[in-house]
């Protein structure tokens, strides 16, 4: 039954291609512009945002959210290297999971107290019972990624467990003291042990303002990770002198409405780190560019809903005159419909499955209008000048197709099922009786008080100056005097000042005697 009320709603449309086409264009453009404004508003908050927390200026989606937890230890008695492998991989392995983002990548960053670097003990030299200068071992995970070599190449992570300790030393030493690649060199302490290193490579960062880089950062000599825990951390007790995580999070797919849980769930993963490494510190986090743009999205979505009352107006306005129309040319067949047996429900049900087949086509042409739309106002530099840069992510969300739903769905139910469920109220006896004789006045006429005539018409005057010149002087003229008597009222609504006509019996003959002459009489025309 339902196919077949599809074919007969598909049937009356195509009956009138040109009106549905012309509602199907409107409900495409209010589709659109109602979906292109909380797009345009999305995307413009998700720029201001990335341009905050460091994203790539020419990647319209490059939204990293990063993360960095720092522990500072004291010189001495400070954690050794099992106290934090625990942190380490919920750090490195889960904490996405908490704050419910991809992880993009962790940067690990461990380090020791500082050591003296000198030159191989040399008898014949006096030149190597001075200090080189001083160096921190550290290690990286992945240092291709975030630092660039000048020379060498990486520690090996298979290095002899016996010889020198691989180092990079970082460019600005190098070129400082003057050290190449292959020089071997002792880091002692006063009071510590003195560990042979042998220089295989020379580092630069790729990003020096980068969170994890503090400012002591030249003096780092990074080592194997393998190299770090097995030989360099027994040696010593403050292995873990300074411990830094960095974890960056992919927030390209976030918008306005999923940052609400966010807050939440960063604290838990805060509180959860600090309950595994007592003194961790969460030091900078986008928490704050988060709740800005959660607030400013949708005040601008209002404030762009604001500008375009007029132009929605103008939209709903034509649409509402395309339906009426589509409405008066059937009020007959519905009126036919009604009088062969079909219900009110049934009428306004098929004339749902008109506008349901309507609202389909303009919802599968106005969101992607509405997603070109955002694009369109993303590049405009200046009236009808798009030649700005594409730097806006425009992405749709369910929120963004209920609103070109809800749109659609209040556009036909105010102008198309609204009118076809008053053209059903009538069979076709009151439809015919509707149209020989409006029973109700027009709108203007019970929306305005409308004074009654106080004087006969055009048609009056001529008649009563026909009369003063053929009756006496002394013979009043009959419809003046009548004139002056009061009114009769007239049954129903009084009709308008210029409907008025008087109406004189045997008007073709003469008049002959006032006395005998009846009254004339008014009327209202149709």
């Amino acid at each position: 039954m339902i196919l077949s009320l599809l074919r007969f709603a598909l049937r009356r449309l195509l009956a009138q291609c040109g009106l549905a086409l012309a509602s199907a264009v409107g409900l495409v453009v209010s589709v659109a512009l109602v979906t292109s404004i909380p797009l345009y508003a999305d995307a413009t908050q998700f720029r201001i945002m990335r341009e905050q927390i460091g994203g790539a200026p020419d990647i319209a989606d490059d939204a990293p959210l990063a993360f960095y937890f720092r522990y500072a230890a004291q010189p001495r008695n400070g954690p050794q290297w099992i106290d934090v492998v625990a942190v380490d991989d919920y750090l490195t392995r889960a904490a996405n999971r908490t704050v419910g983002l991809p992880q993009s990548r962790v940067v690990r960053l461990f380090r020791t107290g500082a050591f003296k670097l000198f030159p191989p003990s040399d008898p014949n030299s006096t030149e190597t019972q001075y200090l080189l200068t001083w160096i921190n071992f550290a290690f990286l995970n992945n240092p291709e990624v975030t630092t660039r070599l000048i020379a060498g190449a990486y520690p090996s992570p298979q290095a002899s467990p016996d010889g020198p300790i691989e180092i990079v030393i970082s460019e600005s030493a190098a070129t400082e003291f003057g050290i190449l690649v292959g020089d071997s060199y002792l880091a002692r302490r006063d009071d510590g042990p003195e560990i042979p290193v042998r220089v295989v490579g020379i580092w630069a960062p790729v990003d020096p303002r980068a969170d994890f880089w503090e400012v002591r950062a030249v003096q780092l000599a990074l080592v194997a990770e393998s190299a770090y825990v097995s030989r360099v951390g027994p040696l010593i007790d403050d292995e873990l002198y300074g411990v830094a995580w960095f974890v960056v999070m992919d927030g390209s797919k976030l918008h306005a409405g999923d940052i609400a849980p966010l807050p939440a769930n960063i604290q838990t993963m805060q509180q959860r780190a600090e309950s595994l490494l007592p003194g961790i510190k969460l030091e900078t986090s986008p928490l704050a560019e988060l709740k800005a743009y959660q607030a400013e999205a949708p005040a601008l979505t209002l404030l762009l809903y604001a500008f375009s009352i007029p132009i929605l107006g103008l939209i709903l306005a034509f649409v509402g005159l395309v339906a009426g129309l589509f409405v008066s040319q059937r009020r007959n067949e519905i009126a036919i419909l009604r009088s062969r047996g079909a219900s009110v429900l049934q009428v306004t049900f098929v004339a749902t499955l008109e506008g349901l087949l309507l609202g389909v086509a303009a919802l599968a042409a106005g969101i992607p209008g509405g997603v070109s739309l955002a694009h369109a106002i993303g590049r405009a530099r200046s009236f009808l000048n798009f030649t700005a840069p594409a730097a806006l992510r425009v992405s749709l969300t369910p929120q963004d197709v209920w609103f070109g739903v809800l749109a659609m769905g209040a556009v036909l139910l105010l102008l198309l099922i609204g009118p076809t469920l008053g053209a059903a109220q009538h069979t076709i006896i009151t439809y015919k009786q509707d149209r020989a004789r409006s029973v109700r006045p027009p709108g203007w006429q019970r929306a305005w008080p409308r004074p009654r005539p106080l004087c006969p018409i055009r048609s009056a005057t001529r008649c009563c100056s026909s009369s003063l010149r053929s009756a006496s002087s002394q013979s009043p003229c009959l419809c003046c005097a009548s004139s002056r008597r009061s009114w009769p009222p007239l049954p129903g609504p009084p009709p308008a000042p210029t409907a008025w006509a008087c109406s004189w019996p045997r008007a073709t003959s003469r008049v002959r005697r006032p006395s005998i002459t009846r009254p004339w009489r008014c009327w209202s025309s149709p």
